[in-house]
């Protein structure tokens, strides 16, 4: 059965990654959150930045709630400092509007240095005029895109 949602994205990637969820094969994500990754992703490969071909992995789309906590829990983050209000996660009457994507060169996926230099790219242009909510974290190698207002955090 194909689960592909957009030219680059299937559900497997986007659904929430725990155990409890594991079986669930309902799309909770809004594609206009994947049509504009996909956007980025043209954009970046029509650039080509002289690497090659970039794909984009999802860290995380879809979260449910408990799942959210215990990413926070890993981190060291407990109770009402979790933003609870965040975009990741699953509620029953609106869609997933967040991802948090990993750009990798298709012939060199493991070069931190490179997806960090892809991300510095990036980051100005999205910081700028990306109008929902914006953050690179250059330092592990990922960005974060939402639907929501504008909004940049450091």
């Amino acid at each position: 059965m194909n689960m592909s949602i957009t030219p680059n994205f299937s559900l497997p990637e986007i659904k929430c990654k725990c155990y409890r969820c594991k079986d669930d094969n309902i799309n909770h994500m809004d594609t206009s959150i994947l049509w504009v990754a996909e956007t980025i992703r043209a954009y970046l490969n029509y650039e080509s930045l002289g690497n090659g071909k970039i794909l984009f992995i999802v860290n995380s789309g879809c979260r449910c709630r408990q799942h959210h906590i215990e990413i926070y829990n890993k981190m060291g983050i407990y109770g009402n400092k979790i933003p609870m209000d965040s975009r990741h996660i699953i509620r029953k009457n609106k869609k997933v509007d967040a991802l948090d994507i990993k750009p990798i060169y298709k012939s060199d996926p493991r070069n931190k240095e490179a997806m960090a230099g892809i991300i510095e790219y990036i980051d100005g242009w999205l910081d700028k005029k990306f109008p929902g909510g914006y953050h690179a974290y250059i330092d592990k190698h990922f960005f974060h895109i939402d639907l929501g207002r504008k909004r940049r955090w450091r």
